[in-house]
C-alpha cells in the first residue's frame, strides 16, 4: 500500500513538471506577440491622442473665433495645444490639453505641415537682380529692425505646428507614428477642410 502511495506521488510529481514544462514552452511561444501587440497599441493610442487634440483645436477656434496651434517637437515626440492670446502670443490652454503629450518610449513620430512643392524659377538671361534697400519704420509707424536687414521670424528646430483658424480651415498635414517593430500610423488631413484621420495602418 505505502508503495503504491509512493508510485502514485512520484507520477502526480512527474505529471506536475510536465505541465509545468508544457506552460512555460507556451509562454514563451506567445511572449513575442504579446510584447508586439501591447507596443502596436502603443502607437494606436499616441495616433488617437494626435486626432483628439485636432479635433479639439478645430472645435475651439471656431467657437471663440481665435487660432489654435497644434504644436509638435519631433525631437522629444511631444505635442501639445496653444491658442492666440492677442497680438501673435501664443500661451497654452486651461484644460487636459495645455500639457505636453510625449510619446510612450520606442515611439517617434515624423510631422509634415503643408505642401512641399517643388518650384523652379527660370529667369531670362538679360534680366538681373537688384538689391533694394529696404526701410527701418513699419507702416504701423514701429521700428522693424535695421534697414535693409531681411527679418524671419524662424521656428525652433525640430518644432512645427498645424494652425486652426476660426473658418474652420486649417494646415493640411501628415504625422506618422511608428516603433521599431515596424508598426506606424498615420494621421493625415490632404485639405484645409477635412478633418485629421487615420489614413494608413
Amino acid at each position: 500500500m505505502r508503495q503504491d502511495r509512493k508510485h502514485f506521488r512520484a507520477f502526480t510529481l512527474m505529471e506536475l513538471i510536465l505541465v509545468m514544462v508544457i506552460i512555460a514552452i507556451m509562454v514563451a511561444m506567445v511572449a513575442p506577440a504579446i510584447v508586439k501587440f501591447s507596443a502596436g497599441r502603443a502607437v494606436d493610442d499616441f495616433g488617437r491622442r494626435i486626432i483628439a487634440a485636432s479635433q479639439f483645436a478645430r472645435a475651439q477656434s471656431i467657437s471663440e473665433a481665435r487660432i489654435y496651434h497644434l504644436n509638435f517637437d519631433q525631437r522629444t515626440s511631444q505635442f501639445w495645444v496653444t491658442a492666440d492670446t492677442g497680438g501673435g502670443t501664443f500661451a497654452p490652454v486651461n484644460n487636459e490639453f495645455d500639457e505636453h503629450y510625449s510619446a510612450p518610449k520606442g515611439v517617434r513620430m515624423e510631422v509634415t505641415v503643408g505642401a512641399q512643392p517643388n518650384v523652379s524659377l527660370v529667369l531670362p538671361m538679360n534680366m538681373q537682380q537688384q538689391a533694394i534697400p529696404q526701410p527701418s519704420q513699419l507702416i504701423d509707424g514701429t521700428q522693424g529692425g535695421t534697414p535693409g536687414e531681411l527679418m524671419q521670424n524662424l521656428p525652433i528646430a525640430g518644432q512645427t505646428y498645424v494652425e486652426f483658424q476660426p473658418t474652420g480651415r486649417h494646415d493640411p498635414a501628415t504625422i506618422v507614428v511608428s516603433d521599431a517593430s515596424g508598426h506606424r500610423v498615420q494621421v493625415a488631413c490632404d485639405t484645409p477642410t477635412d478633418p485629421f484621420r487615420e489614413v494608413t495602418r
